[in-house]
């Protein structure tokens, strides 16, 4: 369903060495439908991106589409409500647990 925005993924975590001040180590390539999306890690906010790692490790994201898609730029996705074909739940489901803010 690629004209209304929806791209089923499989997220990938690529890892590799790195110098001071040049790319990250790590980055995670989130293949779409459309084309791949790659994504650099940073450091200030620790737990969200180990959370995040975590779970793409775990194969959480795979299958999923993006649930929310907005002209210009946003796009948002991850919920595992998406592998269904019922639209009503996307955006509303988790691993089952919450992690505090980071700022």
């Amino acid at each position: 369903m690629v004209g209304t925005g929806w791209a089923v993924c499989l997220l990938v975590l690529f890892v590799g060495a790195a110098g001071c001040g040049q790319a990250p180590d790590e980055v995670a390539v989130i293949q779409t439908s459309i084309g791949d999306i790659v994504v650099a890690f940073h450091g200030d906010v620790p737990g969200h991106v180990d959370n995040f790692k975590k779970l793409a490790r775990q194969g959480f994201y795979d299958g999923t589409a993006f649930h929310r898609v907005k002209p210009g730029g946003l796009i948002q996705g991850g919920c595992p409500n998406t592998r269904g074909s019922d639209r009503s739940n996307d955006g509303i489901g988790g691993p089952g647990y919450t992690l505090p803010a980071e700022f």
